[in-house]
């Protein structure tokens, strides 16, 4: 899927950490930096990140002071110049920036409404368009909202159920894949397709963690915990799933390469206390979701393997070792 990629993680200190995160192709990446050392009220923390482009030249900086116990700013790149969204689920707000670090607009999905420990907000970048999805406790249905980088709204679409998931928007910004869930006393999950316009196309079982939309936008791949579903977007053709068949698997990436689908599926561990990705696995499959080609690094990391394709070649990355397979050689 394209989301948040961290491609490397330094632990500094119990308070201080930061990470790299690429924009979707690449073009442009942010070294995030996270003071955590206030202890009390009113004492309090800080949040930097650094924008540069592909070759390493820097472009601008952000810098946000967070109170104690707060959640954190996040932040998506886009491709075009180096544009980028910086967003607060506490406070509310999304600011939208030029590529020279200036904030071009503000918005304030939640208007009226304090902050809030428990909102989610989430944003995928495409192009010159971002999707948000949204959830707030007091409202009945979580959001999609669709806008440019200077933050004019397209649309804004209520889900089904109240609590915001994944979302994903497509490359050409034609499609966008949200997920929205509810915890009471029946728990119903749902993924929901929509067109450019916010127009239902499809509505799926079940949320997604990662997922894909091939290059011309006819199909879409999603995961679920331990399987994937593979589904057209025009036309009335069922989806079709395929799984690992073990519960101790977990399917933690997937793209498009041509007409196949690359499947990343790791075991995961917890001996020491945290996740401990073992022997990534990376799985091909057809149109049918049926199996062509396996391929396995033999490999622990504390993150989870990643996935890359330049339309031919799936390359499975994790802790310096790497796979690629060609898919042009498949029979």
């Amino acid at each position: 899927m394209f989301r948040t990629i961290l491609t490397s993680a330094l632990v500094l200190s119990l308070s201080c950490f930061s990470w790299t995160q690429s924009s979707r192709s690449g073009n442009y990446y942010a070294e995030v930096e996270i003071e955590a050392k206030a202890k009390r009220w009113p004492e309090g923390n800080s949040w930097k990140a650094t924008v540069y482009d592909q070759v390493g030249t820097m472009q601008y900086k952000i810098s946000k002071e967070v109170p104690f116990d707060v959640q954190y700013p996040a932040i998506q790149i886009s491709d075009v110049g180096g544009r980028s969204v910086v967003y607060s689920p506490f406070e509310g707000w999304i600011e939208f920036y030029n590529g020279k670090g200036d904030v071009v607009s503000t918005v304030l999905p939640f208007v009226g409404e304090k902050p809030e420990y428990e909102r989610i907000l989430k944003c995928s970048i495409a192009g010159e368009r971002a999707a948000f999805l949204i959830s707030e406790p007091s409202a009945p249905r979580a959001r999609v909202l669709l806008t440019d980088l200077e933050g004019n709204q397209f649309w804004d679409v209520s889900l089904d159920l109240k609590i915001a998931a994944e979302i994903l928007l497509s490359a050409n910004s034609g499609y966008v894949l949200a997920g929205s869930y509810t915890s009471d006393d029946r728990i119903e999950r749902s993924t929901t397709l929509l067109d450019k316009d916010g127009k239902m196309q499809k509505m799926f079982h079940g949320i997604f963690r990662y997922a894909d939309f091939d290059e011309e936008e006819n199909r879409v791949v999603f995961t679920e915990r331990n399987a994937v579903v593979l589904a057209s977007i025009d036309d009335g053709e069922p989806s079709v799933r395929w799984s690992s068949n073990s519960r101790e698997e977990v399917v933690t990436g997937v793209r498009f390469a041509g007409c196949y689908v690359g499947v990343v599926v790791e075991k995961v561990s917890l001996e020491t206390g945290k996740p401990l990705y073992n022997n990534p696995l990376l799985v091909v499959l057809n149109e049918k979701a049926e199996v062509l080609l396996r391929k396995q690094l033999v490999q622990v990391s504390e993150h989870p393997a990643t996935l890359r394709t330049d339309g031919e070649i799936l390359t499975l990355s994790s802790g310096g070792s790497q796979v690629r397979v060609d898919v042009r050689e498949i029979e």
